[in-house]
């Protein structure tokens, strides 16, 4: 029974609009993944598309920190049943739209298919207005979210030129790969000295991974050490709004140039939320 509703529910996936989904994610805190994500998602709205950034990092809200907001609901409201999705999503003086994961990710998992198919056909309605959704993940790895990186179309995974940095980074893909989850990996240095220590990380996280984990890694860019990241999460205001001209902002602009293709904001392989039902059905099969 469990399995004739799942694949009906399958073959209903086929034909929703295909909203471009980012999972950015980091091997350990103090990396500068969310003050990444945020500028990240700015800089492609200041491209010309929507983004909605969905908060990840359950009960820490970096995100609204960062940008000196404060949300209304979180998805464990929407869960509640307290508000819907598009109710649970604030829209930011910036241009972008913020979803704050508050506690309610941690039930995702343990809800029934009626249950997954009433969030996930909201998150029909709401992400498909949408170019991109960005998430902006917890530090290091977690089996509750696994099944959002498995529906991500595309994984950015944030790490710094130091050793531990490195280390857990590698440690991120690693598992990532172990699970089956196929990318593309996308990697971008944070904190670097010059373009080439950016080159050079990477080379090395690179050529670990082809070694040990028989997979390829694919360099997105670097970001330079810029003290006005700091001063921004001061003010609480985006570095990228609060220093337009700066290096760390200049950076994540070539980024997110170099990243958007027109043609690539339809996601291939069925689209995002047609593989995360996938994921949430594939999970219930198995209990």
């Amino acid at each position: 029974m469990m399995k004739d509703q799942a694949e009906r529910l399958r073959l209903k996936m086929q034909g929703i609009k295909k909203t471009k989904a980012l999972a950015v994610l980091s091997g350990k805190g103090g990396v500068g993944k969310s003050h990444f994500s945020i500028n990240f998602a700015l800089s492609l709205h200041k491209l010309g598309y929507k983004v909605l950034l969905f908060d990840m990092d359950v009960g820490m809200g970096n995100v609204e920190i960062l940008m000196g907001i404060s949300t209304q609901y979180t998805i464990a409201d929407v869960l509640h049943g307290n508000v819907s999705v598009q109710e649970a999503v604030s829209k930011s003086s910036y241009g972008i739209d913020i979803l704050s994961g508050g506690t309610g990710l941690n039930t995702l998992v343990e809800m029934d298919e009626g249950d997954i198919t009433h969030l996930l056909s909201q998150f029909d309605v709401s992400f498909v207005q949408y170019d991109y959704v960005i998430f902006d993940m917890g530090a290091g790895m977690s089996k509750s979210v696994l099944s959002f990186l498995k529906a991500a179309d595309e994984i950015v995974v944030l790490i710094t030129p130091e050793p531990t940095s490195l280390m857990d980074g590698y440690a991120s893909v690693k598992f990532m790969m172990m699970e089956s989850l196929k990318g593309p990996y996308n990697v971008v240095i944070n904190k670097t000295s010059s373009l080439r220590e950016g080159e050079i990380v990477f080379g090395r996280i690179n050529k670990v991974t082809e070694k040990f984990s028989n997979g390829q890694l694919s360099y997105l860019g670097q970001i330079p050490t810029d003290s006005a990241v700091t001063k921004a999460a001061m003010k609480q205001v985006p570095f990228s709004v609060l220093y337009p001209n700066g290096k760390a902002t200049k950076a994540v602009e070539e980024i997110a140039a170099s990243f958007v293709n027109p043609s690539s904001t339809q996601s291939s392989k069925g689209g995002f939320l047609a593989r995360l039902k996938h994921q949430f059905l594939e999970k219930r099969e198995r209990l």
